[in-house]
Formats: C-alpha cells, structure tokens, sequence
C-alpha cells in the first residue's frame, strides 16, 4: 500500500511539474507588465484585499520568454498563497529592473509565517518559484515572521535576446 501511494505522489509532482512548465495560455496577447497587472487585479477582484501593482520599468522587450514565464508563475502562485494562507488586507506587487537584473516582489500585511518551519509535504509552491528562479541564473528572497506579513523576492539577470540574422 505504502508502494502504490509513493507511486501516486510521484505521478502527482510530475503532473505538476508538467503543467507549471506550460506557457500560460493568456499570456499570449500581453505583454508581462500587462499580464502581472491583470494578475493584481483578479487577485483584488476575487479576495477583495486592497492590491497595488507598481511597474517601474522601462523595457521590457528585451525579457526571455523564460523570464516573461517565470515571472508570471511566480506571480501567480505568490498571490495564491497569500489568498490560501496569509490573510491579508493588503498586498503590493512591484517589477522593477537594476542595471544587471530584473526584480519582481509580492509582499503582503497578512499573519506571516516561519520561514525555517517545515512545511506540508504536499505543498510546492515555494520550492517551484526557487527551482524556476535558480534554473534561469536568479534566486528567490522570501522574508517573513508571524504576525508581520511575508515578502517573495525574485530576481533574475537581464539578458539580451539573440536578434535574428
């Protein structure tokens, strides 16, 4: 029994991990400022929590498709775990870039959590955004403490794409 339920966990994370690699369908027609803004507004629309969305960039025409992607699903499964977990009253979503690299932040006012805690076996959302930041060259900074809400930082390098010849 044990056997089959390892299997069926197993099954489960690559389903997972197949689905979370897919381009997100409607991303297609936005560009990424576009889509983070329509992520914040869905995410205020659906939990009525008071949502900011702060775009301080100036091109973005030069972001990856795996950057454009990676964002997004960061995005997407921070705000997700803020509706799940955090309680919050209000949430900021900032993508700004550096002269070496592109930030998103999602930070929230809700009821936080100990980062340093293990967490439920089946929950991934964490471990994904790391994986998806660390396979592009970035890296996650999350903070957070009870009752002092939580901050996911994502960063990735710029790089410049390939023009055609």
């Amino acid at each position: 029994m044990a056997s089959a339920i390892d299997a069926l966990n197993g099954t489960i994370r690559d389903i997972r991990s197949y689905i979370m690699n897919l381009k997100p369908a409607r991303l297609t027609n936005e560009n990424l400022v576009q889509s983070l803004r329509r992520l914040a507004n869905d995410f205020h629309s659906n939990t009525l929590v008071d949502t900011n969305f702060h775009p301080m960039i100036e091109d973005i025409d030069n972001l990856s498709e795996e950057h454009v992607n990676t964002f997004y699903l960061i995005c997407k499964e921070a705000l997700s775990n803020i509706t799940k977990h955090a309680q919050a009253n209000k949430v900021t979503v900032a993508f700004y870039e550096l002269e070496d690299r592109y930030i998103l932040e999602v930070r929230d006012d809700g009821i936080g959590f100990d980062p340093g805690q293990d967490r439920k076996p089946s929950s991934h959302g964490l471990s994904n955004m790391v994986v998806r930041t660390k396979n592009l060259g970035g890296d996650i900074e999350l903070s957070s403490e009870p009752g002092s809400g939580t901050s996911v930082l994502a960063w990735l390098p710029k790089k410049v794409k390939k023009k055609a010849e």
